[in-house]
């Protein structure tokens, strides 16, 4: 009986140890992977940054961005950012010319000059910073009837964006 046992046991250990040599090698590319990359610079440290370069010092409490795809392969973004920082806000608020600055340098962070884009709107609203900006040429088409909303970065950072959305 002892030798049922010992045999037994060796089978549990080597299922075991088979178990995490499979778990481990799967879980290899995800820690290979880059890490994620916010397709919305005026969502988080782009807003930071250029708030900086402007005399704000603040973060970001919550931000949310919605796209509009357009047929003609532009796209339109509405961008709110709730800074941690409520004198940020406030300036911002204040001064219409602060808030047009802070909101353009925002997407220039990780996108540069590299994508053709123009800012429709910037200002203060309901407690939130809000954005409004229009790029040209980032929709290709996708697979079964979807677009496919694509940024390229032109810094040294290097990322590529991509981001699945239907049309009506």
């Amino acid at each position: 009986m002892s030798r049922f046992r010992s045999s037994s046991l060796r089978s549990a250990v080597a299922l075991a140890l088979a178990i995490l040599l499979v778990a481990g090698g799967a879980a290899l590319p995800a820690l290979a992977s880059p890490a994620p990359v916010s397709a919305c610079p005026p969502c988080d440290e782009g807003f930071v940054h250029a708030a900086a370069e402007h005399g704000l010092d603040t973060g970001v409490a919550e931000s949310e961005a919605t796209v509009r795809v357009h047929r003609n392969d532009s796209a339109t973004w509405r961008v709110r950012v709730v800074p941690t920082n409520e004198s940020a806000l406030d300036r911002l608020a204040e001064n219409a010319s602060l808030a047009r600055a802070v909101a353009g340098d925002s997407f220039g962070v990780r996108y540069g000059d590299g994508i053709d884009h123009r800012l429709l709107a910037a200002d203060v609203r309901d407690g939130a910073f809000v954005i409004r900006y229009h790029t040209l040429g980032v929709v290709e088409d996708g697979p079964l009837g979807t677009s496919l909303l694509t940024y390229s970065a032109t810094t040294s950072a290097r990322t590529s964006t991509r981001i699945w959305a239907r049309t009506n």
